[in-house]
């Protein structure tokens, strides 16, 4: 292990631990719409993979009344947001 990075890392042998993969996003549907393959990929070759998602989504438009209501939003997107994650292989 590199010494400058010690400080960083602790005491881990870079070569060895696993690839990371983080998405941030603004509300849910951004991991869908923008690096969903990629998150995938990296999921299935082993990668640590996470979500995550700065808000639930409440303030998004709503094009099916039946799927949610202006009050049950935010907890619909956050399904929603959990059932992707699954899907791509993100560990919960």
């Amino acid at each position: 292990m590199r010494g400058d990075r010690a400080p960083v890392w602790g005491l881990v042998d870079l070569q060895r631990r696993p690839d990371r993969l983080l998405g941030l996003f603004a509300h849910p549907d951004g991991e869908v719409f923008c690096i969903a393959g990629t998150i995938g990929r990296c999921a299935e070759a082993g990668a640590s993979t996470a979500i995550v998602s700065l808000t639930r989504g409440e303030a998004g438009q709503i094009r099916d009344a039946a799927a949610a209501t202006r009050r049950t939003l935010g907890a619909t997107r956050s399904t929603e947001l959990t059932q992707a994650a699954q899907a791509l292989g993100v560990a919960m």
